[in-house]
């Protein structure tokens, strides 16, 4: 699960959530499952389709509820070099 979704992954990592799909890349799913990344490069197309699938999935909201508030996280993915 992401958030309030159930996701499927086929035989080549893609991911299929709330009938929308997106192609597994490397880079997706290390923003999707570590804390910490070991990518170098992260394209804008793989944070595009990272920040849909925490949208359609409220997984950045207290609770993974519409209108709570919004999940504070500190940690290493998420500071600007």
């Amino acid at each position: 699960m992401i958030g309030d979704s159930i996701i499927s992954v086929d035989r080549e990592s893609n991911l299929t959530i709330k009938g929308r799909h997106y192609k597994g890349t490397r880079v997706l799913w290390e923003l999707l499952t570590r804390k910490d990344l070991k990518s170098k490069v992260i394209t804008e197309s793989d944070l595009k389709k990272y920040k849909t699938i925490l949208e359609a999935t409220n997984a950045y909201l207290a609770g993974f509820e519409p209108g709570n508030d919004i999940l504070i996280v500190r940690g290493p993915k998420f500071k600007s070099d």
